[in-house]
């Protein structure tokens, strides 16, 4: 339904155009009433049989028509529109939840030079192979924290693995039922339908407590950290360098991996299982997990509205008009008015887009620093912005929208700066 309060044309330089129309028509309604120079020394009795009849018949409606075509194009071109479309930025993504464990049995040293640190390499490992979709990461002791909800910013969480030990965390123990719990949960605020689980563990208590939620729109791959041989926990993150970790009657606990029952574990949950390895080979295998359907396509930075050209419905008005004078040669008029508009910046765009409109194509085209230029929307500058690397420039932009769309995209900003605290 037409909204007349929205109603404007986008390019309205174009409705000056309408002057030239009427102009075109009162020269050629002119012209028709001296027929040709040679009315003026022909008799009346021969000039009616000497001009062409159907020149005669036409006549007066040429210049109602041309002009009333010249006006019709003019106005398709300065772009009536009066509503809103929605033009979201999108990409072909997946999610995964990376699970740390974080017990205490990861200080161990069977593998050089420790379980944690191996465990960190093959989250790098899995970092790296990210080159689209949405990653998020949980660590797990005896209760379970979010370090990094879904985000495509594969970087930052890279960088946030370095400070997780066993001994930052408030409770002892080992809990992956709460951790895939809180993965879970931000599968579904983030509004996935389906995902991908990577359990990174030296072992399972409970093989329950990773199983019980399991299914094929969420299957629960694992990467085992470790040897069977294992080794004991040292103490030194107690500053009890030389000591290890002991049972209730003083016996060294030998924290050993159990390859068989972890991958057993993995297949129950629709998963795959790999031990961690030198290199990447063995976990990025773990990333091709099958899943029911297509991975969705997902707005990465919010939704934005362009306004909708509405100009060429006009150009089936000018149909008749074409038809009418294409014996006559003249349809350059509404080929122009068919022609696509050209995608460059300059006083030739300008005619056929917007500027908001020519820097979303240049941002489709993997432009995103001159889409910057062009665009006008604040908030489509500070996409271009923060796709084009100028997280700085992108964050004055989103802080234009108090919206809960522009505090997000201003907090994905703030995290690409390094300023997690004005982030969260």
């Amino acid at each position: 339904m037409l909204d007349l309060a929205d109603f404007h044309f986008l390019r309205p330089w174009w409705l000056l155009a309408l002057v030239a129309a009427a102009a075109m028509a009162v020269v050629i309604a002119r012209a028709q009433r001296k027929r040709s120079s040679w009315e003026a020394i022909i008799d009346v009795e021969l000039r009616d049989a000497l001009i062409e009849r159907a020149l005669k018949k036409s006549a007066p409606l040429l210049p109602l028509l041309a002009g009333l075509a010249l006006a019709i194009a003019s106005v398709a071109l300065a772009g009536p529109t009066w509503q809103r479309l929605p033009q979201p930025i999108d990409q072909k993504t997946d999610a995964l939840i990376i699970v740390l464990d974080l017990s205490l049995s990861m200080y161990a040293r069977d593998v050089a030079p420790s379980r944690l640190v191996r465990a960190r390499h093959a989250i790098t490992d899995v970092l790296r192979t990210r080159t689209e979709g949405f990653t998020g990461l949980v660590a797990y002791a005896g209760d379970a924290h979010t370090v990094a909800p879904l985000t495509d910013d594969v970087r930052t969480i890279e960088n946030l693995l370095a400070p997780l030990t066993p001994e930052m965390m408030p409770v002892l123990g080992s809990n992956p039922r709460q951790a895939l719990e809180l993965g879970r949960m931000l599968m579904r605020n983030a509004g996935m339908t389906q995902g991908r689980f990577l359990l990174v563990t030296d072992g399972v208590d409970q093989i329950v407590d990773v199983s019980k939620d399991a299914s094929l729109s969420f299957p629960i791959s694992i990467v085992g950290i470790g040897t069977a041989v294992g080794a004991p926990i040292p103490l030194d993150f107690v500053d009890q360098p030389g000591r290890f970790l002991t049972d209730r009657q003083g016996t060294t606990i030998i924290a050993k991996l159990d390859d068989t029952r972890l991958e057993a574990l993995a297949q129950m949950c629709n998963g795959r299982y790999a031990t961690a390895a030198a290199d990447d080979t063995n976990v990025t295998d773990l990333l091709a997990t099958p899943l029911p359907a297509a991975d969705d396509e997902r707005r990465l930075e919010g939704k934005f509205d362009l306004w909708a050209d509405s100009g060429y419905w006009l150009c089936l008005l000018l149909i008749p008009f074409a038809l009418w004078n294409f014996r006559r040669g003249a349809v350059a008029l509404f080929v122009c008015a068919l022609l696509p508009p050209p995608a460059h910046a300059s006083w030739w765009g300008d005619l056929w887009q917007t500027p908001d409109q020519q820097g979303y194509h240049a941002l489709q085209a993997g432009e995103p620093e001159r889409a910057a230029k062009l665009f006008e929307n604040p908030q489509w500058q500070g996409v271009a912005d923060y796709r084009g690397g100028a997280y700085g420039d992108a964050d004055q932009r989103f802080s234009m929208d108090p919206s809960p769309n522009g505090s997000y995209n201003r907090g994905n900003a703030l995290a690409k700066e390094g300023k997690f605290e004005d982030a969260i």
